[in-house]
């Protein structure tokens, strides 16, 4: 379990910096700390794990690219929309594969986690909408807010985001296959 809270801290560290930087430093270079942060934490998790998640390979890259773009171009607007497509992109791809009857989060952590075809139902469909909030209200902040609302606006809605991931776990739990741990983990051996 600790082994768990520190992977989450190294893995939400990067935006904390990022805050934190946000509140002493302009805004670019509060990006370029947070692109240097999540290369540095992607290689600490890489040399302790000896893998890393696809999701973080892509979050990370998108990070890097559209953070890159925006300290290029002089124009945070790049980093700040990207949030939106990132989230928007996700809840409409998720949406689109599952009319497909494709469930991208079983295909994606279906080693991960044991539990039946309609929890994993219910855990995309809800992942879906939490997506497009966030998207929606990344999009909401960003034309209505200044850098330093979309800057706590990152950090309420990642904490948001792991709350609603934590209690995801009561569905996994009910929803879990007889062969699973209490809370719907797959056991491996």
């Amino acid at each position: 379990m600790l082994k768990t809270i520190f992977f989450l801290f190294l893995e939400i560290l990067p935006l904390l910096l990022f805050f934190t930087l946000g509140q002493y430093l302009p805004f670019l270079q509060a990006v370029a700390g947070y692109m240097f942060a999540t290369i540095a934490v992607t290689g600490i998790i890489w040399h302790l794990q000896k893998r890393i998640s696809y999701l973080a390979l892509i979050f990370g890259g998108y990070i890097i690219i559209t953070g890159s773009l925006s300290i290029w171009f002089s124009n945070p607007t790049i980093l700040l929309l990207s949030d939106t497509l990132y989230y928007g992109v996700a809840a409409l791809g998720m949406a689109l594969l599952s009319l497909l009857k494709i469930n991208v989060l079983k295909k994606l952590f279906g080693h991960t986690f044991a539990i039946t075809d309609t929890g994993w139902r219910i855990l995309n469909r809800r992942w879906m909408i939490v997506l497009a909030l966030a998207g929606i209200g990344n999009e909401l902040v960003r034309q209505l807010g200044t850098t330093d609302d979309w800057l706590y606006f990152q950090v309420i809605r990642t904490f948001l985001i792991i709350v609603f991931a934590t209690y995801q776990f009561t569905l996994t739990r009910k929803h879990r296959l007889p062969h699973a741990t209490a809370w719907g983990v797959a056991v491996t051996k």
